[in-house]
């Protein structure tokens, strides 16, 4: 039978995962300090400057209710998301779809917006993704 662990001790755990998850993509991260909540004790402090990350390390998970935490603690001065893992699953990163359509407007001018499929292979390449379970 899998040892129990409790729900503070998980949170660090994914805490120190998420950390790990963005050292090992060449960002510096350490774990926040978690006294107050707030932009000046995020989950993880780290060096993407314009973003604020709360994690949770949960089996179940209010999403909403996790990303208002997320908001109030970013304070309107970084962008808010919630990085989420159930056991034996990836990571999942949510935000607000404003937040999203903003990050793809920064980016490269080969990402222009197209609202024509270049042909039905687009759909293909959804169904094949959910199959291999990409989604």
């Amino acid at each position: 039978m899998a040892k129990k662990i409790n729900s503070r001790a998980k949170g660090v755990h994914g805490e120190k995962e998420v950390r790990d998850f963005l050292r090992d993509r060449g960002y510096a991260a350490k774990r926040g300090q978690q006294h107050e909540g707030g932009s000046d004790s995020p989950d993880v402090m780290h060096s993407i400057d314009w973003l604020h990350i709360e994690v949770k390390r949960t089996e179940s998970l209010s999403v909403y209710k996790a990303m208002e935490q997320a908001c109030e603690d970013a304070d309107g001065e970084k962008t808010p998301t919630v990085w989420h893992r159930r056991n034996k699953q990836p990571w999942l990163v949510v935000m607000l779809a404003d937040d999203f359509m903003d990050m793809v407007e920064e980016l490269p001018q080969n990402f222009e917006p197209n609202n024509v499929f270049e042909n039905d292979s687009a759909q293909a390449d959804t169904g094949d993704m959910l199959k291999r379970g990409g989604l």
